[in-house]
């Protein structure tokens, strides 16, 4: 008997997922790596996948497919500005804005610092050489001049108004996986 998925959250027994137009641009940029994710991260235990196409394609070709559309999810990719938005309703400054790129979720694969305005080391990432800004409606442009990640953290430390860090947007901008 396959093994049950111990969370809270998504099917507790193996599924079978038919997808249908699976050699398509859909299904190979949004659709299978987003399965690969849910499988991969345990949310569908034993998951298996039936592509259905009307390429003339063997179960091998789809295969392959697959497997070069899930090894591009591992890889990391280029991303040229993050844009963060607090609430700005009121004039205030927000304190210890950090963003952080790694390669891997727990940040410890080539964990790098990209924004950080935190000069007394008060958060524990080390000691930000960025300003202090005013929060506005434009949100705050983080220049990220082509770094390569996988995933991106956002810490702040409350603002001049509250204790809260009270995000409202952020925005990643790259370039799609080719």
């Amino acid at each position: 008997m396959l093994a049950k998925n111990a969370s809270k959250v998504g099917p507790r027994y193996p599924q079978v997922v038919v997808l249908v137009g699976a050699t398509g641009d859909l299904s190979r940029r949004k659709l299978l790596p987003g399965l690969f994710h849910l499988c991969s991260s345990g949310f569908i235990p034993g998951c298996r996948i039936i592509g259905v196409s009307l390429d003339d394609l063997d179960p091998d070709g789809f295969r392959l497919i697959a497997q070069s559309t899930f090894s591009l999810a591992r890889y990391a990719q280029e991303i040229y500005a993050i844009v963060v938005w607090h609430a700005h309703e009121s004039p205030k400054v927000y304190h210890d804005v950090i963003v952080r790129l790694a390669d891997d979720a727990a940040f410890t694969d080539n964990a790098r610092t990209l924004f950080n305005n935190d000069t007394d080391n008060s958060s524990k990432l080390g000691v930000g050489t960025n300003r202090e800004y005013f929060e506005s409606y434009e949100g705050k442009l983080i220049d990220a001049a082509g770094a390569k990640a996988r995933f991106v953290r956002l810490y702040s430390k409350g603002s001049t108004d509250s204790a809260l860090n009270e995000y409202t947007e952020v925005e990643i901008y790259g370039r799609p996986p080719k």
